[in-house]
């Protein structure tokens, strides 16, 4: 559909010379002329001027244009806004791709991957102007035209990635009937053995420029993107000069983009993907006066991905400021503080998210719109969020979704529509409001479990070593873990709603807290090759509040007033102890006291001699008196007797309940019960 030298004959002129192909190429003529003529026929039928794969777009199948033979995926027309809508979509195997007759043109966004696989032209524009633009990526591939074909008229091209092959990669007619050409801030990649980039009367470069081949430019005089006065034929790729991004007021530039901490004000890692359109913070410091930290002009769909603690310090000016739609993600863990005497985050005429993330934000306004309008929407998913402004903590917003969290300070306050705002009784919030994930309903040192933090505990003031939580298999995982929960009224681990919970040893585990040390509500176990020592300052070691509770093939150490307690001795307050050593210890009201029954699975009751659990008392009793001081409960079989039948005894090493011989010194083992030469031993590291 172009013409084939570097004359003035048009396009249909060239056409009708064309040979020994002249056929086929005539063919293509009546076929553009039909069109028109069915395209203007079709209209009086209440179409749109505009053919999917040579279907016409009506009201009846605007809306899913997906049921057109040779078209998958998400493709729609909007004529209110007379947008085609593309997300990870395919024409595939058509004659024609997408052809616009209207004389208003059409706008095209691109979401996602996408695709146009044609015999002629993938894209035409016939004396219609065709913008495309958005987020997302156009493969175009012609085997015998264009993959844009702008017949009279102008195409524009913003922000997407395009990739387009053929005879010709982007091409007007003969360059001479305004044909233009406009490329902002886009990544092109046109390759055409006929001319690549070629018969426009102009092209304009707009945040962009040509950077393959090198030296290559349009000129006038052959309408094309030449090298030294030749049409270029082979790729020619047109790169963005910025990505729309500014940070400490510099543009992100496919120069810097890779290491932006060589900007003044920047420290750690901060780099941008454009691929992706993903900035990552990585245990970041932004610090600047008078600039944005971060500034989205014209990126859409960007993503801040956050790892690590990071912070930014801004002053006369908004801390982050979003022009395009933006969202804040981050890690378990990963956290964001902005500080500001303006607005700490602020966004414009678009939406914002705030996704899996610890957000902390203090300014004269905490995060506001800018424009009140219906687009400026925050999203928090999950996350910890804490906004502070005495002029507005969170405010001037179109709307606040809130997905698997909810406002929890202050306890009252809800967004209010009349007022744009997080509210009170309708007064906007100018205190701290505090957004919180919910909880799997398991604390860890008076914290929840959440979405937000399960993966990494230590997360947590006073855990440390290594903590996590798996919702899939209601597992928490203690790996040579350490939980202090100090404060007046402080419970180290509570599960209060999860059935079938189980808590998972590995190495050596300390839990200390002023009341219990761990409190159970609902049926759970404790397990694994490691050691739990609960310590309860005042209260009870391992508190069962209507719970079965097992303890299997593990080692616990319990010590506080109560040792193992249940709460009134309910029917359900059942402790079973399976093949695993046990010290409890409650100096003032019972070592193992207010349980209904007590199993014991391949154990026994060891210390006292003769001590044993009574139904009446609902507890571990001796001579009928309730005891206090320590209770112990050992395995009285082992599953290693198959090793000392034909090892003797001084080298047969330290071996586990499991009959895995270990590697370890004695005194490196974590507490525990081992068979030691044979001999059963206890370690109470």
């Amino acid at each position: 559909m172009k013409k084939l030298n570097t004359n003035k004959q048009s396009i249909i002129q060239r056409l009708l010379e064309r040979s020994p192909r002249g056929g086929a190429w005539m063919r293509m003529f009546f076929m553009l002329i039909l069109m028109m003529m069915s395209s203007a026929l079709a209209m009086a039928q209440d179409s749109y001027g505009l053919k999917i794969a040579g279907v016409e777009v009506t009201s009846e199948n605007c809306k899913d244009l997906s049921v057109i033979e040779g078209v998958e995926g998400k493709i729609s027309y909007n004529p209110e806004t007379n947008t085609l809508t593309m997300q990870d979509a395919t024409i595939d195997n058509v004659d024609n791709g997408i052809f616009i007759n209207s004389s208003e043109g059409l706008n095209i966004e691109v979401l996602g991957d996408n695709s146009i696989t044609t015999e002629n032209v993938c894209i035409t524009g016939w004396a219609s102007p065709c913008r495309i633009g958005g987020s997302g990526t156009l493969r175009l591939k012609s085997a015998e035209s264009a993959g844009i074909y702008a017949y009279n008229s102008q195409a524009v091209i913003v922000g997407i990635k395009l990739y387009t092959e053929g005879l010709y990669g982007i091409g007007g007619n003969n360059g001479e009937s305004g044909e233009m050409l406009s490329l902002r801030n886009a990544y092109v990649e046109a390759t055409g053995s006929n001319g690549s980039l070629c018969d426009f009367q102009n092209v304009v470069l707009d945040g962009c420029s040509i950077t393959q081949p090198a030296d290559a430019a349009f000129d006038a005089n052959v309408h094309a993107v030449a090298l030294n006065g030749v049409k270029v034929t082979d790729k020619v790729v047109v790169q963005p000069e910025n990505y729309g991004i500014l940070i400490a007021g510099k543009d992100v530039t496919p120069q810097n983009c890779a290491d932006l901490s060589i900007i003044e004000g920047v420290s750690g890692n901060v780099s941008f993907d454009p691929d992706t359109r993903t900035l990552t913070l990585d245990n970041a410091t932004i610090e600047v006066d008078g600039y944005n930290a971060v500034l989205n002009q014209t990126c859409k769909d960007l993503v801040i991905e956050l790892l690590g603690t990071n912070t930014i310090n801004v002053t006369n000016s908004a801390g982050i400021y979003l022009c395009e739609s933006t969202a804040i993600k981050g890690e378990s863990g990963s956290k964001l503080s902005i500080t500001n005497d303006r607005c700490a985050v602020l966004f414009e005429s678009s939406p914002l998210e705030i996704v899996n993330c610890w957000l902390e934000v203090e300014g004269d306004w905490g995060i506001s719109a800018n424009d009140n309008v219906a687009e400026e929407v925050l999203t928090i998913r999950n996350s910890h969020v804490e906004a502070t402004g005495p002029t507005g903590s969170i405010c001037d917003i179109a709307g606040l979704e809130l997905e698997g969290c909810y406002i929890d300070i202050p306890s009252n306050a809800a967004y209010d529509a009349d007022s744009l705002a997080v509210a009170v009784n309708g007064e906007t919030v100018t205190s701290k409001v505090v957004i919180e994930p919910n909880s799997y309903g398991i604390y860890i040192a008076d914290k929840p479990v959440t979405t937000l933090n399960y993966k990494d505990l230590t997360s947590i003031y006073g855990v440390s070593g290594s903590a996590s939580y798996d919702p899939d298999t209601k597992t928490l995982t203690l790996d040579n873990a350490t939980i202090e929960r100090n404060s007046t009224d402080g419970t180290g681990i509570a599960n209060k709603t999860v059935t079938d919970f189980t808590v998972k040893l590995i190495g050596n585990n300390t839990v200390t807290a002023d009341l219990a040390s761990m409190v159970l509500n609902q049926t759970s176990t404790i397990t694994g090759d490691g050691s739990l020592h609960l310590t309860s300052k005042r209260f009870c070691g391992l508190d069962m509040e209507g719970a079965a509770v097992t303890i299997d093939n593990t080692s616990l150490f319990v010590k506080g007033g109560y040792g193992i307690a249940g709460f009134i001795g309910a029917e359900t307050e059942v402790l079973t102890v399976r093949n695993s050593y046990v010290e409890a210890e409650g100096t003032g009201s019972g070592s193992i006291s207010l349980i209904s029954d007590l199993i014991l699975d391949n154990c026994a009751i060891t210390q006292p001699v003769g001590a044993e659990f009574d139904a009446d008392q609902k507890a571990v009793v001796l001579n009928g008196e309730l005891l206090k001081s320590k209770v112990v409960i050992e395995p009285i079989t082992n599953s290693i007797g198959t090793v000392t039948a034909d090892v003797p005894a001084r080298k047969q090493g330290i071996y586990n309940l499991n009959g895995v011989k270990l590697t370890q010194q004695w005194d490196d083992l974590p507490a525990g019960i081992y068979i030691v030469d044979g001999v059963k031993r206890v370690s109470k590291q």
